[in-house]
Protein backbone atom coordinates (compact mmCIF):
# COMPACT_ATOMS: atom_id res chain seq x y z
CA UNK A 1 0.00 0.00 0.00
CA UNK A 2 2.28 2.43 1.01
CA UNK A 3 4.07 1.80 -2.88
CA UNK A 4 0.97 3.19 -3.92
CA UNK A 5 0.99 6.39 -2.14
CA UNK A 6 4.28 6.83 -3.58
CA UNK A 7 3.66 6.33 -7.21
CA UNK A 8 0.53 8.65 -6.29
CA UNK A 9 2.81 11.08 -4.67
CA UNK A 10 5.04 11.66 -8.00
CA UNK A 11 2.13 11.81 -10.26
CA UNK A 12 0.51 14.56 -7.92
CA UNK A 13 3.64 16.34 -7.52
CA UNK A 14 4.01 16.29 -11.69
CA UNK A 15 0.24 17.25 -12.31
CA UNK A 16 0.08 20.01 -9.73
CA UNK A 17 2.03 22.50 -12.02
CA UNK A 18 1.03 26.21 -11.54
CA UNK A 19 1.80 28.57 -14.27
CA UNK A 20 3.01 32.11 -12.18
CA UNK A 21 1.24 34.00 -14.91
CA UNK A 22 -2.00 32.47 -14.12
CA UNK A 23 -1.81 34.18 -10.52
CA UNK A 24 -0.30 37.73 -12.10
CA UNK A 25 2.64 37.04 -10.09
CA UNK A 26 4.66 37.27 -14.10
CA UNK A 27 3.40 39.10 -16.79
CA UNK A 28 0.85 37.09 -18.43
CA UNK A 29 2.68 37.07 -21.69
CA UNK A 30 6.14 37.96 -22.90
CA UNK A 31 4.78 40.90 -25.15
CA UNK A 32 2.62 42.53 -22.19
CA UNK A 33 3.88 44.45 -18.80
CA UNK A 34 3.67 43.06 -15.21
CA UNK A 35 1.09 44.62 -13.19
CA UNK A 36 1.37 44.67 -9.64
CA UNK A 37 -1.13 43.16 -7.61
CA UNK A 38 -4.20 43.80 -8.04
CA UNK A 39 -3.71 42.38 -11.16
CA UNK A 40 -5.47 44.09 -14.38
CA UNK A 41 -7.74 42.13 -16.51
CA UNK A 42 -5.75 41.05 -19.26
CA UNK A 43 -6.66 38.79 -22.49
CA UNK A 44 -4.58 36.03 -23.84
CA UNK A 45 -1.92 36.46 -26.50
CA UNK A 46 -2.43 34.76 -29.60
CA UNK A 47 0.21 31.55 -29.96
CA UNK A 48 3.51 32.17 -31.92
CA UNK A 49 2.41 30.13 -34.87
CA UNK A 50 -0.80 33.09 -35.12
CA UNK A 51 2.00 35.70 -34.54
CA UNK A 52 3.79 34.39 -37.63
CA UNK A 53 1.29 33.86 -39.88
CA UNK A 54 -0.70 37.40 -38.96
CA UNK A 55 2.63 38.86 -39.31
CA UNK A 56 3.75 37.58 -42.83
CA UNK A 57 0.31 38.45 -44.05
CA UNK A 58 1.33 42.08 -43.23
CA UNK A 59 4.50 42.31 -45.25
CA UNK A 60 2.47 40.70 -47.85
CA UNK A 61 -0.21 44.02 -47.45
CA UNK A 62 0.63 46.54 -49.68
CA UNK A 63 -1.01 49.30 -46.60
CA UNK A 64 1.90 51.23 -44.52
CA UNK A 65 2.02 50.07 -41.03
CA UNK A 66 0.39 52.36 -38.32
CA UNK A 67 2.65 52.58 -35.63
CA UNK A 68 0.90 50.75 -33.02
CA UNK A 69 0.93 48.00 -35.52
CA UNK A 70 4.75 48.43 -35.57
CA UNK A 71 4.87 48.42 -31.84
CA UNK A 72 2.88 45.31 -31.28
CA UNK A 73 4.78 43.40 -33.97
CA UNK A 74 8.44 44.43 -32.19
CA UNK A 75 6.69 43.23 -28.24
CA UNK A 76 5.77 40.09 -29.91
CA UNK A 77 8.69 39.98 -31.98
CA UNK A 78 11.99 41.06 -30.56
CA UNK A 79 13.69 38.35 -27.93
CA UNK A 80 14.58 40.72 -25.36
CA UNK A 81 10.80 40.92 -23.96
CA UNK A 82 10.79 36.83 -23.96
CA UNK A 83 14.10 36.78 -22.07
CA UNK A 84 13.22 38.88 -19.58
CA UNK A 85 9.79 36.99 -19.29
CA UNK A 86 11.50 33.72 -18.97
CA UNK A 87 13.62 35.03 -16.52
CA UNK A 88 10.56 36.25 -14.28
CA UNK A 89 9.25 33.36 -14.84
CA UNK A 90 12.40 31.06 -13.19
CA UNK A 91 11.92 33.48 -10.24
CA UNK A 92 8.28 33.23 -9.41
CA UNK A 93 9.03 29.27 -9.58
CA UNK A 94 12.32 29.72 -7.23
CA UNK A 95 10.12 31.87 -4.91
CA UNK A 96 7.24 29.04 -4.69
CA UNK A 97 10.37 26.61 -4.26
CA UNK A 98 11.62 28.93 -0.94
CA UNK A 99 7.91 28.74 0.60
CA UNK A 100 8.95 24.85 0.91
CA UNK A 101 10.41 25.21 4.08
CA UNK A 102 7.71 26.51 5.72
CA UNK A 103 6.05 23.07 5.58
CA UNK A 104 7.28 19.53 6.58
CA UNK A 105 9.54 17.86 5.04
CA UNK A 106 7.83 13.70 4.68
CA UNK A 107 9.60 10.79 2.16
CA UNK A 108 8.74 7.46 1.75
CA UNK A 109 11.45 4.39 0.85
CA UNK A 110 10.79 1.05 -0.04
CA UNK A 111 13.34 -1.95 0.31
CA UNK A 112 13.41 -5.31 -0.34
CA UNK A 113 15.83 -6.84 1.47
CA UNK A 114 16.78 -10.55 0.47
CA UNK A 115 19.10 -12.64 3.40
CA UNK A 116 20.73 -15.87 3.18
CA UNK A 117 22.38 -18.04 6.02
CA UNK A 118 23.90 -20.73 6.67
CA UNK A 119 26.03 -22.19 9.57
CA UNK A 120 26.09 -25.49 11.80
CA UNK A 121 23.54 -27.04 13.73
CA UNK A 122 22.14 -26.40 17.32
CA UNK A 123 25.21 -28.07 18.65
CA UNK A 124 27.37 -25.90 16.80
CA UNK A 125 26.73 -23.23 19.67
CA UNK A 126 26.46 -19.51 17.82
CA UNK A 127 26.38 -20.86 14.66
CA UNK A 128 23.11 -22.23 15.70
CA UNK A 129 22.23 -18.72 16.90
CA UNK A 130 22.78 -17.41 13.32
CA UNK A 131 20.60 -19.81 11.48
CA UNK A 132 17.57 -19.44 9.93
CA UNK A 133 15.49 -20.87 13.01
CA UNK A 134 13.96 -20.20 16.14
CA UNK A 135 15.37 -20.50 19.34
CA UNK A 136 13.05 -20.59 22.34
CA UNK A 137 13.73 -18.33 25.28
CA UNK A 138 11.52 -18.99 28.15
CA UNK A 139 11.70 -16.07 29.46
CA UNK A 140 9.08 -15.59 32.67
CA UNK A 141 6.63 -12.91 32.25
CA UNK A 142 5.54 -12.97 29.13
CA UNK A 143 2.19 -13.63 27.71
CA UNK A 144 2.77 -14.63 24.23
CA UNK A 145 1.93 -18.40 23.16
CA UNK A 146 5.15 -18.67 20.32
CA UNK A 147 4.22 -22.56 20.21
CA UNK A 148 0.99 -21.63 17.99
CA UNK A 149 2.92 -18.78 15.77
CA UNK A 150 2.66 -21.84 13.10
CA UNK A 151 5.38 -23.87 11.75
CA UNK A 152 8.70 -21.55 12.80
CA UNK A 153 10.54 -23.79 15.48
CA UNK A 154 12.94 -26.47 15.46
CA UNK A 155 15.07 -28.32 17.78
CA UNK A 156 17.15 -30.13 16.10
CA UNK A 157 15.86 -33.59 13.47
CA UNK A 158 12.73 -33.45 15.00
CA UNK A 159 10.68 -31.21 13.34
CA UNK A 160 8.43 -30.59 15.44
CA UNK A 161 6.95 -27.15 16.52
CA UNK A 162 8.11 -25.85 20.14
CA UNK A 163 5.20 -24.99 22.21
CA UNK A 164 6.42 -23.47 25.85
CA UNK A 165 3.16 -22.97 27.15
CA UNK A 166 1.86 -19.45 28.01
CA UNK A 167 5.04 -18.62 29.56
CA UNK A 168 7.52 -18.67 27.13
CA UNK A 169 8.16 -16.85 23.92
CA UNK A 170 10.37 -17.30 20.80
CA UNK A 171 13.31 -15.56 18.80
CA UNK A 172 13.27 -14.73 15.61
CA UNK A 173 16.01 -15.28 13.98
CA UNK A 174 14.93 -15.96 10.83
CA UNK A 175 12.68 -17.35 7.85
CA UNK A 176 11.89 -20.99 6.68
CA UNK A 177 14.16 -23.88 7.39
CA UNK A 178 14.93 -26.18 4.63
CA UNK A 179 17.00 -29.60 5.24
CA UNK A 180 17.87 -28.66 8.99
CA UNK A 181 20.22 -31.56 10.68
CA UNK A 182 22.02 -31.39 14.22
CA UNK A 183 25.30 -30.38 11.97
CA UNK A 184 24.10 -27.42 9.57
CA UNK A 185 21.30 -25.20 8.15
CA UNK A 186 20.93 -23.32 5.35
CA UNK A 187 18.15 -20.56 4.54
CA UNK A 188 16.33 -17.57 3.25
CA UNK A 189 14.72 -14.29 4.35
CA UNK A 190 12.59 -11.89 2.23
CA UNK A 191 11.97 -8.40 3.64
CA UNK A 192 10.28 -5.48 2.84
CA UNK A 193 11.31 -2.24 4.24
CA UNK A 194 8.83 0.38 4.33
CA UNK A 195 9.82 3.53 5.91
CA UNK A 196 8.25 6.59 5.97
CA UNK A 197 9.93 9.60 7.57
CA UNK A 198 9.53 13.39 8.28
CA UNK A 199 11.48 16.51 9.38
CA UNK A 200 10.04 19.84 10.43
CA UNK A 201 12.66 22.65 10.78
CA UNK A 202 10.16 24.45 14.08
CA UNK A 203 12.32 27.12 15.27
CA UNK A 204 15.37 29.08 12.98
CA UNK A 205 14.94 32.86 14.45
CA UNK A 206 13.39 33.75 11.14
CA UNK A 207 16.04 32.37 8.95
CA UNK A 208 13.18 30.83 6.27
CA UNK A 209 11.09 33.79 6.76
CA UNK A 210 14.21 36.02 5.40
CA UNK A 211 14.90 33.50 2.52
CA UNK A 212 11.43 33.74 1.54
CA UNK A 213 11.45 37.40 1.61
CA UNK A 214 14.84 37.44 -0.49
CA UNK A 215 13.12 35.05 -3.71
CA UNK A 216 10.49 37.32 -3.54
CA UNK A 217 11.97 40.50 -4.06
CA UNK A 218 14.06 38.40 -6.72
CA UNK A 219 10.55 37.94 -8.18
CA UNK A 220 9.44 41.98 -8.23
CA UNK A 221 13.42 42.95 -9.69
CA UNK A 222 12.60 40.36 -12.59
CA UNK A 223 9.02 41.45 -13.17
CA UNK A 224 10.22 45.13 -13.28
CA UNK A 225 13.02 44.42 -15.40
CA UNK A 226 10.99 42.81 -17.65
CA UNK A 227 8.50 45.94 -17.49
CA UNK A 228 11.56 48.41 -18.25
CA UNK A 229 12.91 46.20 -21.30
CA UNK A 230 9.34 46.44 -22.91
CA UNK A 231 9.41 50.26 -22.59
CA UNK A 232 13.14 50.39 -23.93
CA UNK A 233 11.52 48.18 -26.93
CA UNK A 234 8.99 50.74 -27.55
CA UNK A 235 11.21 53.62 -27.44
CA UNK A 236 13.41 51.85 -29.85
CA UNK A 237 10.70 51.40 -32.40
CA UNK A 238 9.34 55.07 -31.85
CA UNK A 239 12.74 56.35 -32.14
CA UNK A 240 13.72 54.59 -35.63
CA UNK A 241 10.14 55.51 -36.95
CA UNK A 242 10.68 58.81 -36.55
CA UNK A 243 14.02 59.24 -38.25
CA UNK A 244 13.16 56.92 -40.91
CA UNK A 245 9.94 59.40 -41.53
CA UNK A 246 12.68 62.15 -41.44
CA UNK A 247 14.75 60.64 -43.70
CA UNK A 248 11.93 59.93 -46.00
CA UNK A 249 11.05 63.91 -45.28
CA UNK A 250 14.52 65.29 -46.18
CA UNK A 251 14.64 63.15 -49.78
CA UNK A 252 11.38 64.74 -50.28
CA UNK A 253 12.57 67.93 -49.38
CA UNK A 254 15.78 67.39 -51.46
CA UNK A 255 13.47 66.43 -54.78
CA UNK A 256 11.90 69.87 -54.33
CA UNK A 257 15.52 71.23 -53.94
CA UNK A 258 16.41 69.42 -57.37
CA UNK A 259 13.09 71.34 -59.06
CA UNK A 260 14.17 74.57 -58.36
CA UNK A 261 18.11 73.79 -59.06
CA UNK A 262 16.82 72.23 -62.16
CA UNK A 263 14.99 75.82 -63.08
CA UNK A 264 17.76 78.04 -61.95
CA UNK A 265 19.92 75.78 -64.75
CA UNK A 266 17.41 76.85 -67.38
CA UNK A 267 17.76 80.63 -66.06
CA UNK A 268 21.00 80.65 -66.45
CA UNK A 269 21.01 78.92 -70.08
CA UNK A 270 18.04 81.56 -71.07
CA UNK A 271 20.33 84.30 -70.20
CA UNK A 272 23.52 83.23 -71.49
CA UNK A 273 21.72 82.26 -74.70
CA UNK A 274 20.79 85.51 -74.60
CA UNK A 275 24.46 86.91 -74.15
CA UNK A 276 23.60 88.83 -70.53
CA UNK A 277 25.47 86.39 -68.39
CA UNK A 278 28.85 84.38 -69.37
CA UNK A 279 28.95 80.37 -69.51
CA UNK A 280 30.39 80.37 -65.38
CA UNK A 281 26.41 81.29 -64.70
CA UNK A 282 25.28 78.10 -66.25
CA UNK A 283 28.26 75.85 -64.92
CA UNK A 284 27.76 76.92 -61.53
CA UNK A 285 24.22 76.29 -61.39
CA UNK A 286 24.55 72.64 -63.02
CA UNK A 287 27.00 72.08 -60.45
CA UNK A 288 24.48 72.65 -57.65
CA UNK A 289 22.64 70.50 -59.90
CA UNK A 290 24.63 67.72 -59.38
CA UNK A 291 25.73 67.74 -56.11
CA UNK A 292 22.07 68.20 -54.53
CA UNK A 293 21.73 64.83 -56.69
CA UNK A 294 24.64 63.14 -55.08
CA UNK A 295 22.83 64.35 -51.71
CA UNK A 296 20.03 62.06 -52.66
CA UNK A 297 21.72 59.55 -53.21
CA UNK A 298 23.01 59.38 -49.05
CA UNK A 299 19.37 60.21 -48.45
CA UNK A 300 17.94 57.35 -50.22
CA UNK A 301 21.00 54.96 -48.45
CA UNK A 302 20.03 56.99 -44.99
CA UNK A 303 16.07 55.41 -45.60
CA UNK A 304 17.14 52.40 -45.93
CA UNK A 305 19.23 52.70 -43.08
CA UNK A 306 16.57 53.56 -40.68
CA UNK A 307 14.16 51.29 -42.07
CA UNK A 308 17.17 48.15 -41.42
CA UNK A 309 17.34 49.65 -37.75
CA UNK A 310 13.00 49.43 -37.50
CA UNK A 311 13.06 46.07 -38.83
CA UNK A 312 15.59 44.96 -36.41
CA UNK A 313 13.96 46.75 -32.91
CA UNK A 314 10.82 44.78 -34.37
CA UNK A 315 12.32 41.19 -34.38
CA UNK A 316 12.05 41.15 -37.95
CA UNK A 317 15.00 40.61 -40.76
CA UNK A 318 16.87 43.91 -41.30
CA UNK A 319 16.03 43.25 -44.72
CA UNK A 320 12.40 43.43 -44.27
CA UNK A 321 10.44 45.64 -47.28
CA UNK A 322 7.57 47.65 -45.77
CA UNK A 323 5.87 50.25 -46.11
CA UNK A 324 4.97 53.24 -42.98
CA UNK A 325 2.34 55.58 -42.10
CA UNK A 326 3.99 59.16 -42.17
CA UNK A 327 2.74 61.51 -39.82
CA UNK A 328 0.49 64.43 -40.06
CA UNK A 329 1.94 67.63 -41.16
CA UNK A 330 0.63 69.93 -38.78
CA UNK A 331 1.44 68.20 -35.47
CA UNK A 332 -0.73 69.22 -32.29
CA UNK A 333 2.47 70.86 -30.27
CA UNK A 334 1.12 69.79 -26.90
CA UNK A 335 2.79 70.91 -23.85
CA UNK A 336 3.96 68.68 -20.82
CA UNK A 337 1.06 70.24 -18.34
CA UNK A 338 3.41 68.62 -15.37
CA UNK A 339 6.77 70.88 -14.61
CA UNK A 340 10.32 69.66 -14.16
CA UNK A 341 9.79 68.80 -10.32
CA UNK A 342 6.71 66.79 -11.34
CA UNK A 343 8.18 65.20 -13.75
CA UNK A 344 10.96 64.42 -11.57
CA UNK A 345 8.47 62.67 -8.56
CA UNK A 346 6.61 60.82 -11.54
CA UNK A 347 9.91 58.81 -12.20
CA UNK A 348 10.68 58.21 -8.48
CA UNK A 349 7.20 56.40 -8.52
CA UNK A 350 6.67 55.13 -11.74
CA UNK A 351 10.31 54.14 -13.62
CA UNK A 352 10.05 50.06 -13.68
CA UNK A 353 14.23 50.32 -13.18
CA UNK A 354 13.86 52.06 -9.79
CA UNK A 355 11.72 49.66 -8.75
CA UNK A 356 13.67 46.83 -9.71
CA UNK A 357 16.71 48.14 -8.31
CA UNK A 358 14.80 49.07 -4.78
CA UNK A 359 13.66 45.33 -4.85
CA UNK A 360 17.36 44.51 -5.80
CA UNK A 361 18.64 46.14 -2.26
CA UNK A 362 15.11 44.55 -0.15
CA UNK A 363 16.39 41.00 -1.45
CA UNK A 364 20.26 41.53 -0.23
CA UNK A 365 18.82 42.66 3.19
CA UNK A 366 17.15 39.59 3.39
CA UNK A 367 19.89 37.52 2.50
CA UNK A 368 22.12 39.04 5.26
CA UNK A 369 19.02 38.40 7.49
CA UNK A 370 19.13 34.46 6.41
CA UNK A 371 23.21 34.15 6.45
CA UNK A 372 22.71 35.91 10.34
CA UNK A 373 20.06 33.60 11.08
CA UNK A 374 22.17 30.79 9.41
CA UNK A 375 24.49 30.89 12.48
CA UNK A 376 22.10 30.53 15.26
CA UNK A 377 20.33 27.21 17.08
CA UNK A 378 17.96 25.51 15.47
CA UNK A 379 15.19 23.31 16.67
CA UNK A 380 13.98 20.25 14.40
CA UNK A 381 11.09 17.49 14.92
CA UNK A 382 11.61 14.30 13.17
CA UNK A 383 9.62 11.18 13.21
CA UNK A 384 9.92 7.80 11.84
CA UNK A 385 7.14 4.96 11.19
CA UNK A 386 8.79 1.76 9.75
CA UNK A 387 7.14 -1.21 8.42
CA UNK A 388 8.82 -4.34 8.32
CA UNK A 389 7.42 -7.09 6.24
CA UNK A 390 7.95 -10.73 5.92
CA UNK A 391 7.32 -12.11 2.89
CA UNK A 392 7.61 -16.16 3.38
CA UNK A 393 5.72 -15.34 7.10
CA UNK A 394 3.70 -12.60 7.28
CA UNK A 395 3.18 -13.44 11.44
CA UNK A 396 6.53 -12.22 11.53
CA UNK A 397 6.12 -8.59 10.48
CA UNK A 398 6.87 -5.77 12.99
CA UNK A 399 6.36 -1.97 12.58
CA UNK A 400 8.64 0.54 14.75
CA UNK A 401 8.16 3.96 15.38
CA UNK A 402 10.57 7.01 16.45
CA UNK A 403 10.31 10.24 17.46
CA UNK A 404 12.46 13.24 18.22
CA UNK A 405 13.30 16.66 18.73
CA UNK A 406 16.43 17.94 17.86
CA UNK A 407 18.31 20.73 18.98
CA UNK A 408 21.06 21.86 17.14
CA UNK A 409 23.38 24.93 18.22
CA UNK A 410 26.81 26.05 15.93
CA UNK A 411 29.85 26.56 18.27
CA UNK A 412 32.53 27.21 16.41
CA UNK A 413 33.01 26.59 12.57
CA UNK A 414 36.03 29.10 11.61
CA UNK A 415 33.75 32.00 12.16
CA UNK A 416 32.18 30.85 8.94
CA UNK A 417 28.90 32.60 9.55
CA UNK A 418 30.31 35.52 10.64
CA UNK A 419 32.33 36.13 7.59
CA UNK A 420 28.78 35.51 5.62
CA UNK A 421 26.76 37.54 7.31
CA UNK A 422 29.23 40.72 6.76
CA UNK A 423 29.51 39.28 3.28
CA UNK A 424 25.94 39.53 2.74
CA UNK A 425 25.73 43.12 4.15
CA UNK A 426 28.09 44.45 2.21
CA UNK A 427 26.40 43.18 -0.70
CA UNK A 428 23.36 44.75 0.93
CA UNK A 429 25.14 48.07 0.94
CA UNK A 430 26.43 47.84 -2.66
CA UNK A 431 22.73 47.50 -3.89
CA UNK A 432 21.46 50.42 -1.59
CA UNK A 433 24.54 52.75 -3.36
CA UNK A 434 23.57 51.27 -6.66
CA UNK A 435 19.87 52.13 -6.06
CA UNK A 436 21.15 55.41 -5.33
CA UNK A 437 22.66 55.89 -8.41
CA UNK A 438 20.36 54.21 -10.59
CA UNK A 439 17.75 57.29 -9.34
CA UNK A 440 20.04 60.18 -9.54
CA UNK A 441 20.38 59.13 -13.61
CA UNK A 442 17.03 58.42 -13.92
CA UNK A 443 16.35 62.33 -12.60
CA UNK A 444 19.31 63.23 -14.75
CA UNK A 445 17.67 61.68 -18.23
CA UNK A 446 14.18 63.58 -16.85
CA UNK A 447 16.02 66.67 -17.05
CA UNK A 448 17.91 65.93 -20.09
CA UNK A 449 14.95 65.11 -21.80
CA UNK A 450 12.34 67.99 -20.32
CA UNK A 451 15.58 70.57 -21.39
CA UNK A 452 15.78 68.79 -25.07
CA UNK A 453 11.83 69.20 -25.44
CA UNK A 454 11.76 72.99 -24.23
CA UNK A 455 14.20 73.82 -27.23
CA UNK A 456 12.53 71.84 -29.71
CA UNK A 457 9.54 73.49 -29.21
CA UNK A 458 10.79 76.97 -30.12
CA UNK A 459 13.28 75.98 -32.59
CA UNK A 460 9.94 74.23 -34.39
CA UNK A 461 8.92 77.98 -34.24
CA UNK A 462 12.41 79.39 -35.16
CA UNK A 463 12.51 77.34 -38.21
CA UNK A 464 8.97 77.70 -39.49
CA UNK A 465 9.52 81.87 -39.71
CA UNK A 466 13.28 80.64 -41.35
CA UNK A 467 11.25 78.64 -44.03
CA UNK A 468 8.58 81.33 -44.97
CA UNK A 469 11.79 84.05 -45.36
CA UNK A 470 13.91 81.92 -47.22
CA UNK A 471 11.02 80.92 -49.62
CA UNK A 472 10.25 84.69 -49.99
CA UNK A 473 13.99 85.46 -50.67
CA UNK A 474 14.50 82.64 -53.12
CA UNK A 475 11.69 83.78 -55.14
CA UNK A 476 12.96 87.48 -54.89
CA UNK A 477 16.43 86.33 -56.00
CA UNK A 478 15.46 84.59 -58.69
CA UNK A 479 13.25 87.10 -60.22
CA UNK A 480 15.63 89.69 -59.76
CA UNK A 481 17.83 87.51 -62.26
CA UNK A 482 15.76 86.91 -65.02
CA UNK A 483 15.06 90.43 -64.87
CA UNK A 484 18.85 90.93 -64.86
CA UNK A 485 19.55 92.39 -61.41
CA UNK A 486 20.77 89.58 -59.44
CA UNK A 487 23.69 87.11 -60.28
CA UNK A 488 23.42 83.94 -60.37
CA UNK A 489 25.14 83.62 -56.52
CA UNK A 490 22.57 85.80 -55.51
CA UNK A 491 20.12 82.83 -56.77
CA UNK A 492 21.86 80.40 -55.54
CA UNK A 493 22.53 81.38 -52.13
CA UNK A 494 19.44 81.83 -51.64
CA UNK A 495 18.43 78.11 -53.00
CA UNK A 496 20.80 77.13 -50.94
CA UNK A 497 19.03 78.54 -47.79
CA UNK A 498 15.68 77.57 -48.74
CA UNK A 499 17.21 74.22 -48.70
CA UNK A 500 18.64 74.41 -45.25
CA UNK A 501 15.83 75.97 -44.10
CA UNK A 502 13.74 73.12 -45.44
CA UNK A 503 15.50 70.67 -43.58
CA UNK A 504 15.86 72.62 -40.52
CA UNK A 505 11.92 72.56 -40.54
CA UNK A 506 12.03 68.72 -40.80
CA UNK A 507 14.63 68.04 -38.43
CA UNK A 508 12.97 70.34 -35.62
CA UNK A 509 9.77 68.11 -35.96
CA UNK A 510 11.72 65.14 -35.40
CA UNK A 511 13.51 66.48 -32.75
CA UNK A 512 10.35 67.35 -30.90
CA UNK A 513 8.38 64.29 -31.06
CA UNK A 514 11.24 62.06 -29.84
CA UNK A 515 12.66 64.30 -26.95
CA UNK A 516 8.20 64.09 -26.16
CA UNK A 517 8.91 60.18 -26.34
CA UNK A 518 12.23 60.48 -24.26
CA UNK A 519 10.30 62.29 -21.86
CA UNK A 520 7.54 59.81 -21.66
CA UNK A 521 10.59 56.88 -21.41
CA UNK A 522 12.44 58.79 -18.52
CA UNK A 523 9.94 59.17 -16.21
CA UNK A 524 8.37 55.51 -16.77
CA UNK A 525 5.21 56.10 -18.63
CA UNK A 526 5.78 54.92 -22.03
Amino acid sequence: MWLLMSLLSIVLSSCCYIDPSNDGEVAEWYNLPWAPLPIKEIHHSPTPEDEIEAEENMLKESQPWHVDNLIDVALRNNPDTRVTWQNARSAAFLWRASRSALYPTINLSEQLLLQKFSGGGIGGGAAAANSTGIVGTGNIGNTGNTGNTGNTGNTGNTGNNVNTGNTGSSVVVGGNTRGLSSNSTSSSNQLLISTLSFSYLMLDFGGRLATIDAAREALIYADWTHNREVQTIMLNVLTFYYQHLEAKALLAARELDLKEAKENVESAQEQFDAGVVTIVDVLQAKSTYVNIQFQMEQLRGQTKTTLGRLATAMGMPPNAQFEVVNLPEDLQMEKVQKDIDELIATAKAERPDLAAAEAKWKGQEANAKAAFSAGLPTLTANGIVQNNDNINNSSLSSRYYSGSIILNVPIYNGFYYVNRTRSARADAAAAFAEWKSKEENALLEVVISYADFTTAAQQIKFADENFLYANKAYEAALANYKFGINTILDVLSAEAALSNARAQKIQSRTFWIISLTNIAYATGTL
